[in-house]
């Protein structure tokens, strides 16, 4: 089962710089939903299969670090209409009150239990952390020039959010 996205954010999946997934957890280790996800797509966007070359959850371990709630939220708005290469849009940061709205009806079936991930390396400060700034660190796992991801997790729902970008 893959869930429904709203149309703002499956609409612009169109671009073909992200792939974004919704869908029921299977595994007990969520990082094998990840990898799973990975290997077989249901979601909208940029085909991911391709992508990366040795995707394993112990890889996902060891590039990934927890983000809060907020994190989570301007990591998706980057996804979705930022750019990795010519940094953040100043649009990101002032109010979009669509994008603002489309990110919440993604995040909030996760609930307040939910655990959020990512490989922006600004997560390394913690719940400080500032993710849209245009100079940033980041643990690449794809075989594009760029990658962000972020990787949403409750008992029972997994989202796989990966922005690619070249230069």
């Amino acid at each position: 089962m893959t869930a429904d996205l709203p149309p703002y954010i499956s609409t612009r999946a169109a671009s073909g710089e992200y792939f974004i997934q919704v869908s029921r957890r299977n595994a007990p280790d969520w990082r094998r939903d990840v990898t799973d996800a990975i290997r077989n797509p249901q979601g909208v966007g940029i085909d991911p299969t391709g992508m990366f070359e040795g995707m394993s959850v112990e890889r996902l371990q060891e590039s990934l670090a927890p983000v809060t709630r907020r994190g989570a939220e301007d990591l998706l708005k980057l996804i979705v209409a930022g750019s990795l290469f010519d940094g953040p849009d100043t649009r990101l940061i002032e109010s979009d009150h669509m994008l603002s709205r489309s990110i919440q009806e993604v995040l909030d079936p996760f609930g307040p239990g939910a655990e959020y991930f990512t490989n922006h390396g600004h997560a390394e400060d913690g719940a400080d952390a500032q993710f849209l700034v245009s100079a940033f660190h980041y643990n690449s796992m794809a075989v594009t020039l760029y990658d962000i991801c972020l990787i949403a997790v409750s008992s029972d729902l997994i989202l796989v959010a990966w922005r690619f970008e070249d230069a």
